[in-house]
């Protein structure tokens, strides 16, 4: 082996050797990030016994132990600069050798809110949106509101279930003391509703509002009969993996879907416009004759006028020869006025063609 080639060797393993290395790190630091992280991407040593990541769950049990005796726990806000510090801290070191006893019980909060809302995919998931919202909206019995809405939990993902249980049975003894921190179940839904379900679509201000009025009444309605729920799910799923490939597939065939329907939606009112700017052309098959019938506005019935009162040697209405029948079949579905143009222009040419055999 030359000189030249040991040298490519070398260069071609130094820089495999480098690639190996950035995956690697980038692995790393994907393992410990927190924030902005599938639950499914989470390892099962970083869960908890409750079925949620081990970081947030000493959030969960720091707001038992103090938050349900404080007043205004989860609207109160903390500062945005020591928040946004925490947040880089922790998805750089995975939340290790963090005290966070330390930290006031409005930071505490305010760090599982925005766990929430960085979540790739909302709880409920943004695919069954319109689904958990229907229900809320047209199913006025409770027993078979509850049916219904365990019917649509059993298509979330069970990590998802677990964390939404984990929550609920918080926010309900937060709820269950509201004489103190003044914090009832509606309270806690209009600020947990945005961060639990939501929607990927384009919506108008006022559908926002009202959907933001279902989401409160949903979620309020879940805080306080949540123990109604079957939530019991195995954290450890071995199939996490197909069945993540495979909301991700349905979800894409569902924007296609959406994508469709716009389309034909957008092409059809096009196709509306078009046909209203020709007046006067509407086609009738109920005597088979194909006649053609106008608008009020239209002028040819001055045209047919004129032609009941031409002189006797005018020809007939009717067609004189087949190749006449055909013809006037062809131009019947045009105003009168135009059939009169295309007729004069067929005698013209039939004309010429007379004058070249001769």
């Amino acid at each position: 082996m030359t000189g030249i080639e040991v040298g490519i060797l070398v260069g071609v393993l130094a820089t495999s050797t480098s690639a190996y290395v950035v995956k690697k790190r980038e692995e790393k630091k994907f393992n410990r990030k927190i924030f902005g992280k599938d639950l499914d991407d989470f390892k099962m040593k970083k869960m908890a016994s409750t079925g949620v990541p081990l970081i947030v769950e000493e959030w969960f049990q720091r707001i038992e132990k103090e938050g349900v005796t404080t007043e205004g726990i989860f609207r109160i806000s903390c500062s945005h600069d020591v928040l946004m510090g925490l947040y880089e801290k922790i998805n750089e070191t995975g939340g290790k050798e963090m005290n966070f006893e330390e930290q006031p019980i409005q930071v505490i909060s305010a760090l599982i809110k925005l766990f929430l809302r960085e979540l790739p995919d909302c709880i409920f998931l943004s695919s069954y949106y319109n689904d958990f919202l229907q229900i809320e909206k047209t199913e006025n019995d409770m027993n078979k509101w509850r049916a219904k809405i365990q019917t649509q939990l059993e298509k979330v993902p069970n990590r998802n279930v677990l964390l939404l249980k984990r929550l609920l049975g918080v926010l309900s003894k937060i709820a269950a003391n509201s004489q103190t921190n003044k914090m009832t179940a509606d309270n806690l839904a209009v600020v947990f509703g945005p961060c639990l379900i939501f929607t990927h679509e384009t919506k108008e201000a006022m559908a926002l509002f009202s959907d933001s009025t279902v989401i409160t009444s949903l979620v309020a309605k879940m805080i306080e009969t949540h123990s109604s729920f079957k939530m019991e799910r195995d954290v450890d799923d071995p199939n996490i993996k197909k069945k993540k490939k495979q909301r991700e597939k349905e979800e894409k065939e569902q924007k296609k879907r959406e994508k469709k329907e716009q389309k034909n939606k957008k092409s059809g009112k096009d196709n509306e416009n078009n046909n209203a700017q020709v007046p006067g052309i509407k086609i009738s098959s109920a005597n088979g004759d194909g006649a053609s019938s106008t608008s009020p506005k239209d002028d040819s019935n001055d045209l047919h006028s004129a032609h009941s009162s031409a002189p006797p040697s005018a020809p007939a209405s009717g067609p004189s020869s087949p190749r006449d029948a055909q013809e006037s079949s062809a131009f019947s579905f045009l105003p009168k006025r135009l059939h009169l143009h295309s007729s004069k222009g067929h005698d013209a040419q039939e004309k010429k063609d007379a004058e070249r055999v001769i």
